[in-house]
């Protein structure tokens, strides 16, 4: 009989397909998770530092000064939309004008701007009311290079654990299979040994499962069997 074919080797197969499925969707949902709480995190620090910026900018005419020291990207958009101060790395966004406009209506929100050379850059875009009548925008930025590195180790632990626990899911499996069937091996064997000329050997019932009541089964159609021939002869 082909392996392929074989109960203990489809038994095997499902049980591994199980495995992979839960281990995929535990796999997908922590991360999604993990990834989910470090961003909210870093969303946190971000507005808790345009918090801090605002309790210390001033700003007179196009000129821009902040009371403390600043060491992150922080950015100042005037009412009509243009860059009035720039601190921090000199790095060109792509998809941010939107997200300015936004703040300049009174409305904070995040965005991960890409850049053309570095990966996205997590900003927090929020209005600043200079005096009754001016309204600035405060951008604060910073590479999310900790959540991705974190995420990386992540990704790789996930994978080699899955991949350790595939191989001794299907190493059990198929023990626990070969295991299971041993009794059908059994009866089997027995099963085939009985012949016309010795019908009355039965076949040892050990189980009260399945299995057993098979054996059950084919005893008494042995007994049956047994008895048709001796009244034959």
């Amino acid at each position: 009989m082909s392996v392929l074919k074989s109960i203990k080797f489809r038994l095997t197969l499902w049980y591994l397909i199980a495995i992979v499925v839960l281990l995929v969707l535990f796999g997908t949902v922590a991360y999604y998770l993990l990834s989910r709480n470090l961003y909210k995190n870093l969303d946190e620090s971000l507005r808790a530092r345009v918090i801090e910026l605002e309790g210390s900018i001033k700003i007179e005419g196009s000129r821009v000064q902040f009371e403390q020291k600043v060491n992150e990207l922080v950015m100042i958009y005037d009412a009509d939309g243009a860059l009035m101060q720039r601190l921090g790395p000199n790095v060109e966004f792509e998809n941010i004008d939107k997200t300015v406009r936004e703040a300049l209506f009174g409305k904070s929100s995040f965005v991960s701007a890409s850049t053309p050379n570095g990966p996205a850059v997590r900003l927090y875009a929020s209005p600043f009311n200079v005096d009754s009548r001016t309204r600035v925008a405060i951008v604060v930025g910073r590479l999310p290079n900790d959540i991705l590195s974190v995420l990386a180790i992540f990704r790789m632990v996930i994978l080699n654990s899955s991949l350790l626990l595939v191989v001794l899911a299907g190493a059990g499996g198929l023990f626990l299979a070969d295991r299971t069937l041993k009794p059908v091996e059994r009866i089997t064997d027995i099963a085939r040994g009985i012949g016309e000329s010795d019908l009355s050997r039965r076949i040892d019932v050990e189980s009260e499962d399945e299995l057993g009541r098979l054996a059950e089964t084919l005893n008494g159609m042995i007994a049956r069997l047994e008895e048709a021939f001796q009244k034959q002869r």
